[in-house]
């Protein structure tokens, strides 16, 4: 709720209960504290012309973040830590052992689907040596770490499948 009236004015929305209040208060007052100034989120003017009237009309839009770019060391620490993360309590169950390699394997596969194969930036045939040092990194990183794994043999969603054709592809 304090969230959603932040963004209606566009104000920052991270922080304490309190900073928000204070930021909707000196917001809707016109009032900051001496020598500090209102928190804004980072927004870009768009002017468009209304319809009826003629006239010129400004509006503020949040800015979208850009997606960061990928690199082989976070592929493989992402990899990594799904692959410790078996030590957490829902992996520590019958069923939940069983899902843990899944969610690993998926994990692999949409790297390697949606950063290599697929990305927006066309990786695979713009830079290929840089879409072969992220593929590795993400098989390196299982490779590097399968002896954690407790049952590194279930994969109910056919994640071996999926990395097994990107990796073709990659090739």
């Amino acid at each position: 709720m304090l969230k959603g009236m932040c963004r209606e004015r566009n104000l920052q929305v991270t922080g304490a209960k309190y900073d928000l209040v204070l930021r909707i208060l000196h917001c809707d007052n016109d009032s900051t504290p001496e020598g500090a100034t209102l928190k804004r989120a980072a927004t870009d003017v768009v002017s468009t012309v209304d319809a009826v009237s003629g006239e010129v009309v400004e509006k503020r839009v949040p800015k979208k973040r850009k997606k960061a770019a990928p690199s082989a060391s976070r592929i493989y620490t992402r990899v990594e830590k799904k692959i410790e993360a078996v030590k957490q309590k829902k992996y520590q169950s019958h069923w939940g052992s069983k899902t843990h390699s899944t969610e690993v394997y998926d994990l692999v596969a949409t790297i390697l689907s949606n950063d290599v194969v697929r990305s927006e930036e066309d990786y695979l045939n713009e830079d290929p040596r840089f879409a072969l040092s992220l593929a590795e990194a993400a098989c390196t990183s299982l490779s590097d770490n399968f002896h954690i794994m407790q049952r590194p043999g279930y994969d109910d969603d056919g994640g071996w499948s999926i990395i097994d054709s990107e990796l073709k592809t990659i090739a």
